[in-house]
């Protein structure tokens, strides 16, 4: 079983939701994209209540478009929050060199920047 969820999306937290028990953290962006046939996000947030007490909503998308003009960067957003919110046991050194081994050249620069910023406004 997961010990986080991490989902760029709130329909995607449910979809994953077989990995969660009760002490499942859950991270979610809450940017929400409606599909036919699909939930309703009203409904996301009441299955994911009954499966852990645990859930952080944060609007990642927003963020990341606010502060560097690029949604795409709400997944390092959320991933540098989780370890500096000490939601996962990962030191922010170690994401620190994934970032700067995973990250093509000329993003790693403005993924740091997403970084720092997610250590700045850690609760």
């Amino acid at each position: 079983m997961a010990d986080l969820i991490l989902a760029l999306e709130i329909a995607e937290s449910l979809r994953v939701s077989a990995f969660a028990n009760k002490d499942t953290v859950f991270l979610i962006n809450e940017k929400f994209t409606p599909f036919f046939g699909g939930p309703r996000q009203e409904d996301v947030h009441k299955k994911l209540k009954k499966l852990t007490g645990e859930i952080h909503l944060i609007n990642a998308s927003a963020v990341c478009q606010k502060e560097f003009k690029k949604e795409v960067l709400s997944g390092v957003y959320l991933v540098s929050k989780a370890v500096f919110e000490r939601m996962i046991p990962l030191s922010p050194e170690s994401l620190l060199r994934a970032i700067e081994t995973v990250v093509a050249g000329k993003y790693i620069l403005l993924n740091k920047k997403v970084f720092a910023f997610a250590q700045r406004n850690a609760s």
